[in-house]
């Protein structure tokens, strides 16, 4: 069938204004946003999933301050608190999953987005690029020994049980973006581990493009996983981790959009859901707009000429998850905040409302 027209510019135009508006309405007075997360056990609690969500939405507030102006100082002085936040919460209790990873490497970009943003003259400057800084120094620390990063920590928490480590393509991937965007901004950190998270997530690549989901430390490249489709979401974001950090080209970029959208229908059918990894092939609701964001920052990589047909059905998945509110929503797991966010970010890189 024939994909979805593309909504018009004055939609566009529409949603965004929508979704600010519902980010900006639901700010709490601290500049923090809830999220599931924070209710667990019926008490409200600060954790690295509820970091990342704030910062997700401050970055969504950055890119769009030509729409909605924003204190650019309040803004900073925000975003020094979360992203140390972020360095505050770490589990030090044994756990099957850890998410510091994904907090640490999103304030790292909320850090380089501040700093691209202006916010960076004088004593904030350094502060800032102090605050990357430390938060290199604290995904160093949790890099896996094969070059890595995943937020799975155990199989089981017993007393002496073997635990092996792994990598996961999409979070090294998450994190070699962030990585590669502060060397850029002037943040100092050990390039080794950047080169190291290079040669893992391009050993989790297979010949056709495809990247499997996890590497485990004792192998060398990760085994075909046979499942072209549930691995589509994760092409564009591993594939721009790869080609930002000079391990890939245009043409692979286009394979890995194409993959994507090869499947991203299967993947857009989970949206709304609360039962993760339901799809066919294990697609999950709780990273439909996260995979759709990073196709979005993978279409911008492409040569202008060529995005073109690529932001229009973009454009439309994105506007299947809108609500009536302004939100957009891809799963209760994490909530509107979350969900919003990443649309703000999918249509800036797309350069949508223009």
């Amino acid at each position: 069938p024939a994909p979805p027209a593309r909504p018009s510019k004055t939609k566009a135009n529409s949603a965004i204004a929508g979704a600010l508006g519902w980010l900006g309405a639901e700010r709490r007075a601290d500049g923090s946003w809830i999220d599931p997360s924070e209710l667990e056990g019926g008490q409200s609690a600060r954790n690295s999933i509820s970091v990342a969500v704030d910062v997700l939405a401050a970055r969504a507030l950055l890119a769009h301050r030509a729409h909605r102006p924003v204190d650019l100082g309040r803004e900073t002085n925000l975003a020094l608190a979360a992203a140390s936040a972020s360095l505050a919460v770490r589990n030090s209790a044994p756990t099957y999953m850890t998410y510091e990873v994904w907090s640490d490497a999103l304030a790292l970009e909320l850090v380089v987005d501040l700093l691209e943003a202006g916010a960076g003259p004088a004593d904030k400057g350094a502060e800032l690029r102090a605050l990357g800084s430390a938060l290199a120094e604290a995904l160093a620390a949790r890099q896996r020994t094969n070059g890595g990063w995943s937020y799975f920590q155990a199989a089981t928490l017993e007393e002496g049980a073997t635990k092996l480590e792994q990598s996961i393509s999409f979070v090294t991937a998450t994190v070699v973006l962030a990585l590669t965007r502060a060397l850029d901004a002037g943040v100092e950190f050990d390039e080794e581990m950047l080169e190291h998270g290079l040669d893992a997530l391009e050993a989790t690549r297979s010949e056709a493009g495809v990247f499997a989901y996890m590497l485990w430390s004792f192998q060398t490249r990760a085994p075909d996983e046979g499942k072209p489709a549930e691995a589509a979401g994760r092409a564009p974001l591993c594939e721009l981790a790869l080609l930002r950090g000079g391990r890939s080209d245009v043409q692979r970029m286009h394979a890995a959009v194409e993959q994507f959208f090869e499947h991203s229908a299967a993947l857009a059918r989970e949206a709304g859901k609360a039962l993760m990894h339901s799809g066919p092939e294990g697609q999950g609701c709780h990273y439909v707009l996260y995979d759709f964001a990073s196709a979005a920052r993978a279409i911008a990589a492409l040569p202008a000429a060529e995005q073109k047909p690529y932001r229009a059905r973009l454009l439309a998945l994105l506007d299947a998850t809108r609500r009536t509110d302004g939100a957009f929503f891809d799963t209760p797991v994490l909530g509107p905040a979350s969900g919003t966010a990443l649309a703000l970010l999918a249509f800036a890189e797309l350069g949508a409302g223009e």
